[in-house]
């Protein structure tokens, strides 16, 4: 199959041209050379025509091929149809006619002139000069304002290419630090709310009366049938409190509409902690429910494991409507 690049090739190793001093009359990179030599660049012709064409076209006159052999060839590249019409094979008839007609004409009536060795000789030495007279010089031949207009194209787009680059770079720098601020300041607002909740609430000694009304130590709780009352109309505001009757509570945790989150607390045997709610709050305290007492209104709850505890959440829930009932 007849390939442009090849025959442009042929026609550079016909001339005697090496590829870099191509390189150096086109300013074209070698790499690109080598593309248009072995055919590959023809493969994004209907992409990059212009900026293909132009490569093409400053290697074909580099290399002493005219501009509209070139142009002819290249647009049978593009539709397809190239049949080697660039192949230095088609040009070897004319250089052989064109050698017998400059073979001197014999007379009819005389004899062959006879060549000595050291004519022939000489003829030898002098034919290159013969092929470097009828050839240009490459260099001098290349339009060097026309190869440097079809190359300048190639300057916007590595500018745009180097703006897109910087954009993006600055993009993910914004972005990054976004990310930074964001983490940061939700981590320690986050750290932040739990140390306030926790100043908030500290367990506290009950007094000597509450003492009085509680289980005393080391004994297990009392189950009473009575369900938490008061004296007084609830308020918005409730209170309950969780007393470490029989041990240490390691940890008991703590849920409550107004805290928002379960909390853990370590509260030592003998002290008593508090906790403000509207309508809910639930308290697991796992394997420790008999060494805990909740009141409210400084009331004992009797039998609120037995009551109150959910299997399904693992939690003793309490809400405003068990106190309201006695209210």
């Amino acid at each position: 199959m007849a390939s442009l690049g090849k025959d442009l090739a042929a026609i550079r190793n016909k001339k005697d041209l090496s590829i870099d001093e191509v390189q150096q009359i086109t300013r074209v990179p070698k790499h690109i050379l080598h593309t248009i030599e072995d055919g590959s660049i023809f493969d994004q012709i209907r992409k990059n025509t212009t900026y293909i064409r132009s490569y093409v076209r400053s290697y074909a006159k580099a290399v002493g091929v005219s501009e509209k052999d070139i142009i002819r060839a290249l647009d049978e590249v593009e539709n397809n149809s190239y049949s080697g019409a660039l192949n230095p094979s088609d040009d070897e008839p004319e250089e052989n006619s064109a050698k017998q007609d400059t073979e001197p004409v014999q007379a009819d009536n005389k004899e062959p002139q006879k060549t000595t060795k050291s004519e022939a000789t000489e003829k030898k030495k002098a034919k290159p000069h013969k092929k470097s007279s009828s050839s240009p010089d490459p260099v001098s031949a290349v339009d060097w304002v026309d190869v440097g207009r079809r190359v300048k194209p190639l300057q916007p787009k590595s500018k745009v290419t180097t703006g897109l680059l910087i954009i993006l770079l600055l993009a993910a720098i914004l972005a990054a630090i976004f990310v930074v601020y964001h983490y940061y300041y939700n981590e320690s607002d986050a750290a932040r709310a739990p140390q306030e909740q926790s100043a908030a609430i500290q367990p506290e000694a009950p007094s000597d009366s509450l003492r009085q009304s509680l289980i005393p130590e080391n004994t297990q709780p009392a189950i009473a049938d009575s369900t938490p009352s008061s004296q007084d109309a609830l308020g918005d505001t409730l209170t309950i409190a969780i007393y470490a009757a029989n041990g240490r509570l390691e940890p008991v945790r703590v849920y409550t509409d107004i805290l928002g989150q379960q909390n853990p607390y370590w509260v030592p045997q003998g002290d008593t902690i508090r906790f403000n709610f509207v309508n809910t709050v639930r308290i697991r305290a796992e394997n420790q429910y008999d060494r805990l007492q909740l009141l409210f209104n400084e009331k004992i709850i009797r039998n609120y494991y037995q009551q109150y505890y959910n299997t399904e959440s693992g939690m003793v829930e309490l809400d405003r409507s068990i106190f309201n009932e006695n209210a």
